[in-house]
């Protein structure tokens, strides 16, 4: 969303030639009598409905709560994507609403029309109206047809009705249904008229509810509209398209072929803008009251002359501008105030606040023009100016501290001199790690993942890299671009797909077709503290002993209703080996499912007469099904339904999860209360190690303050506070201005809200489908282990524990602080250089944040111990002759995946894995390092690998299975890319375990892939 770079394109003129479009004379707009208000003609709408029995549904917010394949809503029927898929019961039999719509990426992306033609717009307002399984084709005609003719007075004889013509390919008949039905409202013949799948068939996506569209097009032009039936869906802006009435009734398979649906439903859409321009006799969107008094502010701060509605002649470069900015600014305006903040400084928001003068008019005049339907809108506004704010003054700083480095860049690459936009968001990062791909593609088209990874890694809009492209001789074919880009948006929703890699609306098909019942899952919650003869003490910050009660988390006792074998659903697993992975659906379960940033239970589940338990690894919740994944620990087991179970969950791990859970809680709710600024949660992550926070926020948030939040904590879990859940209709929850929803999460129709109390006193309210404690006390304590900037201005992250392990790091901090202040006393020049080892060594193990922080200035000013050169030597040395031996493997393995070893005493284990991730582009690989005593490992799936099931973290789990002691972590999409590492290992034991380790991870990729992958050639040295 590049908007400024449009406006510098159309104003690229000498000085004087942009000086004279500025200070031309007042160009006399075409008066235009309004009789129509937008106000007017929403509140018609809506009535409308009402009076024939639609209830009214407020807008949602344009953030997509319940669909993270979205980044905005970008249609009124979003909100009601649950109810046509079959998840969720409809809210109401008919419903009527006006809904706030952002288009600016993916299938619906207006961007690049925006203020070049009169009716596209990144913000819009959707009239919508849908049936439920009521009324279908003909009621909804005729309630169209009615409310287009009689009540907004539009002349019959200038509509043009479309109905789907039908399909030979697919086998579908024309929808003489509707055409029918249009005929019998009187609409003559030869004005209603057919076409194929691309103008009226509606799908919601390529698996899922679809049917044919009827669409009423409206001709404003001059000449007879008898005679333009030929205009009718050719882009012609005198006939444009009003409505569209959707007819869902068909269901798309997996195999591409359509099943009727049981219950057929009505979807219709109009867009605000355009039917107050047509219902005024306007030709263009921008000549309506939704628009026009931001074109006076703009006017009014600018001094330019007015806005003359020109789409050519002398005056289109700045009626451009004016259409852009004013466009821009209602959707910057509607997206900031629904809690869509920026994760990383944003250009284009920036570009926005050019001048401050310019926030506060423009900004007001945007909401003054929707605040009547959104009145949100005007509470929020403060909001939005701090975060414009905000934008404005990190643009500026990132700014200055570009140039230097972009200045440099051009001295090698003069062509780039040329560039605009060169402080953009991520491209000097992008350029620096893509020059080479640019110079390679020289004489030939851009590789569209070379332009993605522009676009989509580094966030540089898509018109920079255009001109890129063409300044490298190198053409972006878009197509190809939509492609990639298409292909990266669908790899990065595997995140959301099951770590067991299964087709898992294959499975829950199985289990619904099996007529299998969902999962009674609400023992979940039942639990309580033990509240006698089963106390902890623990000793807190303070020194003091203090009591706290165990959870009891009772088993339940219930039946094995299926069986998940190798993707299929069984009612029997026999001879199943050690280890070998299997899930049970039991009718009762009391398993947490991953959910909310908090991992899912481990525990048992044991059979009725047998002494072998099951071990749950993992729970998962599918379709209303709880899958417990999971294995046994000796060979020749079987497993049937109707096998009487005992479910148990790790009551240690579920109550370190809701210490963690809770305490995430309060982290936030301080860290709001400190900076008394826009603060959000950006991604939050709870374990039963540790508890991660990321939070954005626009206002200062230094680590002194990140400290005091953490005191704050500390003083609520001393004081402790009730903490209850209670649950309430979503739309009830989405009104209470309280509640934060997270973007991209999927809520049910009755959520979750837990509050949590310090004293009486409330001072967190989330929606939460966690388990937490029941009182604040039962945290112990609380420490913030790190604290570190990640990407953005003002995002920090954060690490902490509670329960006993705080109190243990607290305790280490203590000692620490002691031995710093002797040392500190008694240091001298000699002593000094082992003092700061000893800082930095002791800095290796967790503690708290402000005592690290002690440690990092006591050692300040006093460089690492050197290596001898001939260490230094030796590592480089062997790191060459590494990375040369992987681009050795790359020629000689010339296709299929990857799977290498070596064995050192010298090399740079991030060296090497950064060139192997470089050397193996495009192919999915396992590089294991043993150097010295520690083993690094990187598992990189490429995207075939992924679309057949593939995942990097599970194609390292043997490593970790091996060595416990070490650490799996995973980039942002887990499936792609995973690290492991471990240190201290002897190589006895690696070598014991090393080709086992390898012929694992052979098997593994060989099933994923299809096709056999021997490890190549593991190489030792001395």
């Amino acid at each position: 969303m590049n908007w400024i770079l449009q406006t510098r394109k159309l104003l690229r003129q000498d000085a004087s030639y942009f000086k004279f479009y500025l200070s031309s004379a007042v160009f006399c707009n075409k008066k235009l009598h309004h009789s129509w208000t937008s106000k007017a003609v929403q509140e018609k709408f809506v009535q409308f409905f009402q009076q024939e029995d639609h209830k009214f549904i407020p807008s949602s917010s344009v953030l997509p709560w319940n669909d993270p394949s979205l980044f905005f809503v970008n249609a009124g029927m979003n909100q009601f994507k649950p109810v046509l898929l079959g998840t969720s019961q409809p809210p109401c039999k008919r419903a009527v609403n006006s809904q706030k719509c952002i288009r600016v990426g993916g299938k619906h992306n207006d961007l690049s029309a925006v203020g070049l033609d009169s009716y596209h717009h990144t913000f819009f307002e959707m009239l919508g109206s849908w049936s439920f399984g009521d009324y279908f084709k003909e009621e909804a005609s005729r309630l169209a047809w009615q409310l287009l003719t009689e009540e907004y007075g539009l002349s019959p004889e200038r509509l043009y009705v479309t109905y789907f013509g039908g399909d030979d390919v697919l086998g579908l008949a024309p929808d003489l249904q509707a055409r029918n039905a249009w005929l019998r409202l009187g609409v003559p013949v030869e004005r209603v008229l057919p076409f194929g799948m691309k103008d009226n068939f509606w799908e919601m996506g390529a698996v899922g509810p679809c049917g044919p569209c009827s669409e009423l097009h409206y001709y404003r032009g001059a000449d007879s509209p008898e005679s333009v039936a030929h205009l009718v869906n050719a882009g012609h802006e005198d006939l444009i398209e009003l409505w569209n009435l959707v007819f869902v009734q068909y269901k798309r398979r997996l195999d591409a072929t359509l099943e009727a649906l049981q219950h057929h439903h009505v979807d219709t859409g109009m867009g605000l803008e355009r039917l107050t321009a047509t219902l005024n006799n306007c030709t263009s969107n921008y000549d309506t009251d939704l628009f026009q008094p931001v074109f006076q502010a703009l006017q009014q701060v600018s001094g330019c002359a007015s806005y003359s509605g020109s789409f050519s002649g002398p005056c289109q470069t700045r009626d451009t501008v004016y259409r852009l900015m004013a466009d821009h600014a209602r959707m910057a305006v509607v997206a900031l105030a629904d809690g869509c903040l920026p994760t990383a400084s944003s250009t284009e928001l920036a570009e926005l606040a050019v001048l401050q003068d310019w926030l506060t008019p423009v900004c007001s005049a945007v909401v003054d023009t929707l605040s009547c339907r959104y009145p949100t809108l005007q509470e929020q506004l403060p909001v939005v100016l701090s975060v414009l704010r905000f934008e404005l003054q990190h643009y500026f700083l990132n700014t200055a501290k570009l140039r230097p480095a972009w200045s440099a860049l051009v001295m090698s690459e003069p062509r780039l001199s040329v560039l605009e936009d060169a402080c953009s968001t991520g491209l000097l990062e992008a350029l620096t790690a893509l020059l080479p791909d640019l110079h390679a593609a020289q004489g030939s088209p851009l590789p569209p993942h070379v332009a993605v990874r522009f676009t989509q890694q580094f966030g540089v809009p898509l018109e920079v890299v255009e001109e890129l492209a063409n300044l490298y001789d190198c053409p972006l074919h878009l197509q190809e671009y939509s492609k990639a880009l298409e292909g990266h948006r669908r790899l990065h929703r595997l995140r959301h797909v099951s770590l067991h890699k299964l087709d898992l609306d294959n499975v829950v098909a199985q289990l619904i077709e099996k007529n299998i019942p969902e999962t009674n899952a609400s023992h979940v919650y039942k639990y309580s503290p033990v509240t006698e003869g089963n106390a902890v003490s623990v000793s807190s910050q303070k020194g003091s002993t203090r009591n706290y009660s165990r959870y009891n988390y009772d088993p339940v006792e219930t039946s094995v209703v299926a069986i998940v074998h190798d993707g299929n659903v069984v009612a029997l697993a026999n001879g199943l080996k050690e280890k070998q992975n299997i899930g049970l659906v039991l009718k009762d379960s009391n398993f947490y499912t991953a959910a909310g940033g908090q991992v899912s239970d481990v525990g048992e589940i044991s059979f009725d007469g047998r002494q072998e338990t099951f071990r749950v690894s993992e729970a998962e919740s599918v379709g209303g099904y709880t899958i417990h994944w999971g294995s046994f620990s000796s060979d020749h087991h079987s497993v049937a339904v109707g096998a009487g179970v005992r479910c148990m969950v790790d009551e240690e791990y579920r109550l370190r999860c809701s210490q963690h859970h809770t305490a995430t809680h309060l982290l936030l709710a301080a860290i709001r209360l400190h900076t008394g600024a826009v603060t959000s949660q950006l991604s939050s992550l709870v374990t039963a190690e540790e508890l991660k926070l990321e939070v954005g926020t626009y206002g200062p948030l230094d680590t002194d303050l990140v400290l005091d939040a953490e005191r704050t904590v500390q003083d609520w879990v001393r004081k402790g506070g009730a903490i209850t859940r209670c649950q309430v209709p979503l739309t009830a929850a989405l009104a209470d201005t309280r509640l934060t929803p997270l973007p991209g999460a999927v809520y049910p129709d009755l959520v979750t809200v837990v509050t949590t109390r310090s004293g009486e006193e409330v001072v967190s309210s989330e929606l939460c489908c966690g388990t937490h404690l029941q009182d604040v006390a039962h945290l112990i304590d609380f420490v913030i282990t790190s604290v570190s900037s990640s990407e953005g201005a003002g995002v920090r992250e954060m690490y902490g524990v509670c329960g006993e392990a705080a109190a243990v790091v607290l305790n280490r901090g203590r000692l620490l602080q002691l031995e710093l202040t002797e040392r500190i006393s008694k240091t001298s020049a000699d002593s000094r250089c082992e003092d700061v080892a000893w800082a930095r060594k002791v800095m290796e193990d967790t503690l708290p944040h402000r005592v690290r922080r002690e440690l990092q200035e006591f050692c300040r000013g006093v460089d690492h111990p050197s290596k001898t050169s001939k260490t230094i030597d030796a590592n480089i040395e062997s790191t060459k002759a590494i990375i040369s031996e992987l681009e050795t493997v790359n020629r000689t393995v010339s296709s299929g995946a990857i799977v290498h070893a070596v064995s050192c005493q010298h090399g740079a284990n991030k060296k090497i894995l950064k060139a192997a991730f470089n050397i193996f582009k495009g192919r999915s690989s396992l590089v294991l390092l043993k150097i010295r005593n520690s083993i690094r490992a990187r598992a990189v799936v490429n995207e075939a690998g992924m679309s057949a099931g593939g995942s990097a973290s599970t194609w390292l789990q043997p490593l970790l299975d091996s060595f416990p002691e070490g650490r799996l972590t995973t980039g942002t999409n887990p499936h792609s890319l995973a690290n492991f590492a471990a240190d201290d290992i002897a190589d006895e034991a690696f070598e014991t375990s090393k080709n086992r380790l390898l012929e694992q991870c052979r098997l593994y990729i060989d099933r994923v892939e299809g096709q056999t992958v021997a490890p190549t050639d593991v190489r030792s040295e001395a």
